[in-house]
C-alpha cells in the first residue's frame, strides 16, 4: 500500500497533473466538468511558485482543458500525447490521427444505434465510450470497443473509470513526461505525477524513469510510490506548498 507523499517542493520538483478525478470531479456529462471555485487561481499561483514547471496531462483535448480551466492556459499534454502545448503562449502541436480512427468511429456509431445508455464521445483522434451510471453495461461496452478496433492497425482500447477509450498506439502519459523533462523549465527537476486512473500508470512510470515518483489519487492497484485519498487532498497539498490554507468548498470536489 503506497504511503502518504512528502510535502511538495515547488523549487525542486516538476509536476504533472491529471485533470478528471485528480483536479476536477467526474460528472455524468463530461463536458460539464469544471475546476472547483477558486481552483484556477490557486493553480496559477502554484505554477508561478514552480517556475512554470507544471503540466496538465489529460485524455481530453487541450482546447477543452482551456475552457474548463479558464482563464488559466496550462502547459499541457492532451489526448494522452497526441496534442502538446509546451508553453502557455505556444500553439497546440498535434500528431495526425491514425486513418483507422474513421473506420472505428463508423463501427461504434453502428453498434451504438440501439444502445443509448452507452454514449460516444468523439475527440477526433480518440473515441471514448461512457457508461457512467450504467455500470451494468461494462461488458457490453468492452465488447463494442474491442469490436471497433478488430483488424485495424494502430489503435488500442484502454479502460478507465466507467469508460473504454480507443486511441492511437504509441502515445501515453509517460511519453509526455519524457518530452517535457527534456525541456526548460522541467529539465533538471524531479518529476511528480498525480493521477487517478489506469492511463496514469504510464505517467507514474515516466516520473520514476526521471528520478521522481507517482501519486495515486483514490483507491485501486497502482505502481505509484505514494497515494492521496481524494481530490480535496490534492488541492490541500497544492495549497500547503504555497503556505496557504485550502479555501475551496470541499463540496465542489466530490
Amino acid at each position: 500500500m503506497p504511503n502518504i507523499p512528502p510535502e511538495f517542493e515547488p523549487r525542486e520538483q516538476a509536476f504533472f497533473l491529471d485533470f478528471d478525478g485528480t483536479l476536477a470531479p467526474f460528472r455524468m456529462d463530461p463536458s460539464a466538468v469544471m475546476l472547483p471555485s477558486g481552483g484556477n487561481e490557486l493553480l496559477a499561483r502554484f505554477v508561478e511558485a514552480c517556475g512554470g514547471a507544471v503540466a496538465v496531462v489529460s485524455g481530453r483535448r487541450i482546447e477543452d482543458l482551456d475552457r474548463m480551466m479558464a482563464p488559466l492556459k496550462p502547459v499541457a499534454g492532451g489526448l494522452h500525447g497526441v496534442e502538446m502545448r509546451v508553453a502557455a503562449d505556444a500553439a497546440i502541436e498535434r500528431r495526425p490521427p491514425s486513418p483507422s480512427v474513421a473506420e472505428a468511429r463508423a463501427r461504434l456509431i453502428a453498434s451504438l444505434a440501439d444502445t443509448p445508455d452507452i454514449r460516444l464521445e468523439d475527440k477526433g483522434a480518440a473515441l471514448v465510450l461512457h457508461f457512467r451510471g450504467n455500470e451494468h453495461l461494462e461488458e457490453l461496452a468492452r465488447d463494442i470497443a474491442n469490436g471497433a478496433v478488430a483488424g485495424l492497425d494502430g489503435l488500442i482500447v484502454v479502460p478507465g473509470h466507467a469508460i473504454f477509450e480507443i486511441r492511437m498506439a504509441g502515445v501515453d502519459k509517460g511519453a509526455i513526461v519524457d518530452m517535457f523533462m527534456a525541456r526548460p523549465p522541467f529539465v533538471g527537476r524531479h518529476p511528480v505525477f498525480l493521477g487517478d486512473d489506469t492511463t496514469d500508470e504510464d505517467g507514474f512510470a515516466g516520473a520514476a524513469r526521471h528520478g521522481g515518483y507517482g501519486i495515486k489519487v483514490g483507491s485501486g492497484d497502482t505502481i505509484a510510490r505514494y497515494r492521496l485519498p481524494d481530490i480535496a487532498a490534492v488541492w490541500g497539498r497544492l495549497a500547503a506548498a504555497l503556505g496557504e490554507d485550502l479555501n475551496i468548498d470541499r463540496g465542489e470536489m466530490s
